[in-house]
């Protein structure tokens, strides 16, 4: 397409891919601008600006590449840490953290990183790169909230809003190694009336044999229920 515009327009442009394609990013010339799909600009001189897209049948071959945090729902404020791998020998993974979609021009990743944010969710996507092909896109949404001690549940060690095996781990192990800090411990002084499920006043291993078979049996009742 083309127009015609003053000097001084605000001009936005949007690059909407045909079916089996993947946008890639705005050019002026050889030279890359932007990765988002929406480019905002304010006419100042001539440009001849084009939309490069990528086709799916180039990219089907290449392994996407994993992503993995720490966290997925971590409370404001908190540093996430961020690595991402891929099966593809001698390729490159390309990411962004604004949601944009990754290209060759994006950020390379060579270690990993940390994020935090506040009341936001961060969108992570990721592309691997071989010879000129790339892969599907990776994506994980990482949402930062306000911690509420209401949300912990009776055995939720891990103080993420729910009772699982790993609970059960983290339990077992605080109880070989008593300088073991506890995940919940971060999130409240009381955190013992949490992982005390046996009612005893102390941590056992019999804790965490009842917090697994809550896990495994969601309809299991606690011997004993904390009173918030």
């Amino acid at each position: 397409g083309c127009g015609e515009y003053v000097k001084g327009d605000f001009v936005k442009l949007t690059a909407i891919p045909n079916e089996d394609y993947l946008f890639e990013g705005w050019y002026n010339g050889e030279r890359f601008l932007s990765n988002n799909i929406n480019y905002d600009f304010t006419a100042k001189e001539n440009l001849n600006l084009t939309a490069k897209f990528i086709a799916l049948s180039e990219i089907e071959a290449i392994y996407a590449p994993e992503i993995t945090a720490s966290e997925l729902e971590p409370e404001n404020g908190k540093k996430v840490n961020v690595s991402i791998k891929t099966n593809e020998e001698n390729a490159k993974i390309y990411y962004t953290k604004d949601g944009s979609e990754p290209t060759v021009n994006s950020d390379e990743y060579t270690e990993p990183f940390e994020i935090t944010g506040t009341d936001e969710t961060i969108i992570v996507k990721a592309i691997t790169s071989v010879d000129d092909k790339v892969s599907e896109v990776t994506v994980i949404e990482i949402k930062f909230s306000k911690y509420d001690l209401s949300d912990i549940k009776f055995g939720d060690i891990d103080g993420k809003r729910g009772v699982t095996a790993n609970d059960a781990a983290l339990v077992l192990q605080k109880v070989l190694n008593s300088s073991f800090p506890l995940p919940i411990q971060e999130k409240t002084n009381d955190w013992i009336k949490y992982a005390d499920v046996s009612g005893d006043k102390k941590l056992t291993a019999a804790d965490a044999a009842i917090i697994l078979q809550k896990a495994l049996n969601s309809n299991f009742t606690m011997p004993v229920e904390v009173d918030k």
